[in-house]
């Protein structure tokens, strides 16, 4: 069993997950992703297929610490929310992650294509530090 904490849909993980809640908490989170891949899970606190795949989000920061990962509720801070689909040019999906490297956004998909696998197939795909 997971150790996967649900409380009224706002879920978190063994790893703490970085609050994504303002355009400067975004920009921090790019900073961050010259330094590591960072991943942006775009969660809504009303949607079941959310809450699912945040546990398969979940399951892939545990197998992979050395990642960095923020958490927007798209509900809460909708206005966040169309920021970052407004910046990256990617249409607003929740549930959503993004992979972010070199201040980019190189990777992202949605809804049940969130699983450990998908997660791990692209952060193996980014270019190894030359």
């Amino acid at each position: 069993m997971r150790n996967l904490i649900c409380e009224k849909q706002r879920l978190t993980t063994e790893k703490p997950v970085n609050a994504l809640k303002s355009e400067a908490d975004y920009q921090q989170m790019l900073q961050k992703s010259h330094q590591t891949p960072t991943f942006l899970f775009k969660h809504s606190t009303r949607c079941g297929i959310s809450a699912g795949a945040f546990q398969d989000f979940a399951g892939f920061l545990r197998a992979h610490p050395e990642v960095s990962s923020y958490q927007l509720l798209v509900i809460e801070d909708r206005p966040v929310s169309n920021f970052v689909a407004q910046v990256t040019g990617i249409p607003h999906k929740s549930p959503q992650v993004f992979l972010f490297w070199q201040g980019q956004p190189v990777w992202h998909t949605s809804h049940w294509a969130i699983r450990e696998k998908s997660l791990s197939a692209a952060l193996a795909a980014l270019p190894t530090p030359g």
